[in-house]
């Protein structure tokens, strides 16, 4: 998987058409998934401990409107990957997104439990790829 200003790592199918990409300190690491109710899946990370941490998701572009998270106010644009940042912490904000169609239909959402203190989201449409990566 690709993004912008980050080198590719290699990606795993996680859900449909989403896929995965886990990174402790810029190298793949393990993780497990477990289906939850409602159609969700669990994602559980191995890292040692004070390891940076990278999970990034793809899914094709299709019929996309725009992208909620919670910084976003009323901008829910699609902007381009090299351009979507978003800081989160225990007292500012949480790790989490949707990216939805005019529809109202979710193509993809995600969300952090028990994130660090402090998280970058880098999100965005891949030009290269044709894909929202977040």
């Amino acid at each position: 998987m690709t993004t912008a200003e980050l080198p590719p790592a290699p990606t795993t199918p996680l859900l449909g058409e989403v896929s995965v990409a886990v990174l402790a300190d810029g190298v793949p690491a393990a993780f497990t998934t477990r289906p939850l109710p409602g159609g969700l899946l669990r994602l559980d990370v191995t890292a040692p401990d004070g390891a940076a941490l990278e999970v990034r998701l793809a899914t094709p572009l299709r019929e996309a409107a725009g992208f909620w998270h919670p910084a976003c106010g009323w901008s829910r644009t699609l902007l381009p990957d090299w351009a979507g940042r978003m800081r989160a912490s225990l007292v500012n904000g949480a790790v989490a997104g949707c990216l939805y169609e005019a529809s109202g239909a979710t193509l993809m959402s995600f969300a952090a439990l028990d994130p660090a203190a402090e998280a970058e989201v880098v999100f965005g449409v891949s030009e290269q790829a044709r894909r929202f990566v977040a």
